[in-house]
């Protein structure tokens, strides 16, 4: 049915992981608690969110395929798309907006 609720694109998240961590003296989003590291907990809470079609990390750059690696250990029902972020949360966003889908929803994790 055109036009209908079910028609348009679902929720993306966009998760911002392209800081550096200067004032907890250590990289927080690649850092284990408890087995599972701050970024991947946050793309976990996103994937088991039923709206959620689409999960955006924007990361530093030089750091995507780490992030690849790290975050695609672990099967994911919403897509995920890694993406070079920028020098500030700002830019960052921006450009991770790139990869949302018109029409839908979108939520930034900040």
């Amino acid at each position: 049915m055109s036009g209908t609720q079910t028609d348009r694109p679902g929720l993306t998240a966009v998760i911002c992981a392209a800081g550096q961590s200067r004032r907890m003296g250590f990289d927080k989003l690649t850092a284990e608690l408890d087995g599972t590291t701050a970024v991947a907990r946050s793309v976990a809470l996103f994937d088991g969110f039923a709206p959620t079609e689409r999960i955006v990390v924007g990361v530093s750059v030089g750091r995507e395929e780490e992030f690849r690696a790290l975050l695609g250990q672990t099967p994911h029902r919403a897509e995920l798309v890694i993406c070079t972020g920028g020098g500030t949360r700002d830019e960052t966003v921006r450009r991770a907006l790139a990869h949302v889908p018109d029409g839908g929803l979108t939520a930034v994790h900040d």
